[in-house]
């Protein structure tokens, strides 16, 4: 999802990207726009140095940021505001709703973590009214007044319609959302809501998530856009479910895998890999029980990891297991990865996706399995990710055309996994019809 924020200064701006960026995005402030960044971004933050302009041109600023972003084809566009309501913000906003058919501005300015808070609709900096600060002396354009209702009064053509503390504390985020909803469709253009935590925020950011028949505007100092934007993507990607199969050990995948458990909503479920290293019935039996764990795990999450290395166990040693069962370790290890290949279309087999599904492998020998079990001729290599990383479809056999991408086991920074599950997710949110496009 390509996300674009406005914002009027650019400190501001950086303040507000990384906070985006904390989020696993990759942001880029733009300080020259007279061609678009490289694809390798997916978040782009314009400063209008607009702060201090006249409204009108403060307005056409942002009228030309908003074209920018548009051209760009952002799906998400917010406006960043300083923290302390400072700057032409009714001018800028209104300017941000001329530009957009069945808008509305949902404006937050709290920023609890730096002590701004809004109550009664009223903004409190370390618990003092606004109108209290040094904001009231500001040379340029300082500020009389605590009400946001009524500074956007003296700056706006709209009305602001007040949410205020009792609901976001008293109503869930759905009831949150219906009443937003209300005031939506009985014309309101902004909207204003309290609150004094985190936690309110999130709150609200959930709610306005889920509404579907207006263009959503946050209007924040950046805790509204951060809570906004990763709900937005849980929301885009809970119908593109990636399967991770692991067959690297390294120090260095583990990292890997870490870091997407930090990042994403990630179910594991590990081998017991003696028994897929096994020529017995104890097989099949791991490849059925790995399977159903497996697919079991997809209902309760959209990322899944099948993984022969379990963080609180140590790696099985194939020199033992040689002098056990009489095998080469050569024939040891094909088995275990044949099993990884096996589990693989054994679930695909299941029809659980219908045919819709990522696919992230690790490991040179997991990925010929992988490929042989499912009957493919090989593989169309489209992009890379990273060094080492490619993006590619399976081609021919049963699963014609899945999207995947191949990683070897030391390849990769520790975003790795996290980069090609999300990449993975956007190549899934584009398949027409029964095509996987790029």
């Amino acid at each position: 999802m390509r996300v674009g924020v406005i914002a009027d200064d650019l400190t501001g701006a950086n303040a507000t990207g990384v906070k985006l960026t904390k989020q696993g995005r990759r942001t880029l402030t733009v300080l020259n726009r007279t061609a678009f960044p490289d694809e390798r971004y997916n978040t782009l933050v314009l400063n209008t140095d607009s702060r201090y302009l006249e409204p009108t041109e403060a307005a056409e600023k942002i009228k030309e940021s908003f074209s920018y972003l548009s051209g760009w084809e952002a799906e998400l566009i917010t406006k960043r505001i300083d923290s302390t309501f400072r700057g032409n913000i009714g001018a800028e906003v209104d300017a941000i709703l001329e530009s957009v058919a069945d808008s509305v501005a949902i404006i937050v300015p709290a920023f609890p973590d730096s002590k701004r808070t809004v109550r009664d609709g009223r903004l409190f900096v370390n618990d003092d009214l606004l109108e209290n600060t040094e904001v009231a002396k500001d040379p340029v354009k300082p500020i009389r007044q605590s009400s946001i209702p009524g500074l956007l009064e003296t700056q706006s053509q709209h009305a602001t319609a007040l949410i205020s503390l009792d609901d976001i504390n008293g109503l869930s985020s759905i009831e949150l959302q219906i009443l937003l909803q209300q005031k939506m469709d009985n014309g309101a253009r902004m909207i204003c809501c309290d609150a004094v935590s985190n936690r309110d925020v999130e709150t609200i950011a959930k709610a306005i998530a889920s509404i579907q028949n207006h263009y959503v505007i946050p209007v924040d100092p950046g805790p509204l856009t951060s809570y906004y934007v990763q709900e937005k993507m849980q929301k885009q990607n809970q119908d593109n479910p990636v399967l991770l199969i692991v067959g690297s050990t390294t120090s260095h995948t583990k990292n890997q895998i870490e870091y997407l458990k930090a990042k994403a909503d990630v179910r594991i479920v590990y081998t017991e890999t003696e028994k897929l290293a096994s020529f017995s019935g104890h097989w099949e039996e791991e490849i059925e029980r790995v399977s159903r764990e497996a697919l079991d795990q997809f209902r309760h999450a959209n990322v899944v990891i099948i993984t022969t290395s379990h963080p609180s166990q140590p790696s099985v040693d194939l020199s033992d297991l040689q002098q056990k069962k009489g095998k080469k370790i050569s024939e040891l290890g094909n088995r275990i990865t044949d099993g990884l290949g096996e589990i693989f279309t054994s679930m695909m087999a299941r029809d659980h996706f219908s045919g819709n599904i990522g696919l992230f492998s690790s490991g040179g020998e997991v990925l010929a399995a992988i490929c042989t079990s499912a009957k493919a001729q090989g593989i169309e290599l489209i992009e890379e990710i990273q060094p080492l990383l490619a993006y590619g479809q399976l081609s021919g056999g049963q699963f014609d055309r899945l999207p995947m991408v191949t990683k070897g086991g030391l390849a990769g920074d520790e975003r790795a996994m996290y980069d090609s599950v999300r990449y993975l997710q956007e190549a899934l949110k584009k398949k027409e019809g029964d095509c996987y496009a790029r």
